[in-house]
């Protein structure tokens, strides 16, 4: 893993199971969205794994194992690329949008809605009732993917308002 990584990971020499869970550091903490307060763990309470850490003055320490300290959530920068190594299989969807952000992604939405994008539609299933906003890249029209009726044009936002469980489609195309 180190070879496809770049950053030096070690292996617990024993067979035992570790709980993986992280504490995330200050640098792992600020990944998280602007939106939403940074838990200090992360990780599903029932995954467990033989420990694999960081062992990396270069890598940057994003979160150690829980009650541990040994860097098990690592960002190590290359002349061409990033590499990010996790032991916890398990993160948090605001934390993997924090690390789209840090790559430069653009975030449609930033809530923890079941969320779908493609070149030409836009899918979400509301998590909880409330007002939702979607963000575009470039300004865009959207319409109703079953009536094709226009709903706006040349829009760079659209909010809108959805019932616990309720999903939305959106038809999106690019301005020219």
């Amino acid at each position: 893993m180190s070879d496809l990584t770049g950053i030096r990971l070690v292996m617990a020499p024993a067979l035992e199971s570790v709980r993986a869970r992280i504490q995330l550091s200050e640098q792992g903490m600020q990944l998280y969205s602007r939106l939403e307060e940074s838990p200090e763990v992360i990780g599903h309470k029932d995954v467990w794994a033989r420990l694999i850490h960081v062992k990396d003055q270069d890598a940057v320490n994003w979160g150690s194992l829980e009650n541990e300290g040994k860097v098990v959530l690592a960002m190590k920068s290359f002349a061409h690329h990033t590499s990010i190594y996790t032991f916890s299989p398990v993160l948090p969807a605001s934390f993997l949008r924090g690390l789209a952000r840090y790559a430069g992604v653009h975030i449609y939405h930033d809530r923890n809605d079941t969320f779908y994008v493609s070149k030409s539609f836009l899918c979400l299933n509301a998590d909880g009732a409330g007002k939702r906003v979607l963000n575009f890249p470039q300004p865009v029209d959207l319409s109703d993917p079953f009536t094709g009726k226009t709903q706006l044009q040349n829009a760079t936002q659209n909010s809108f308002h959805l019932n616990d469980k309720e999903t939305k489609l959106i038809r999106y195309a690019a301005v020219h």
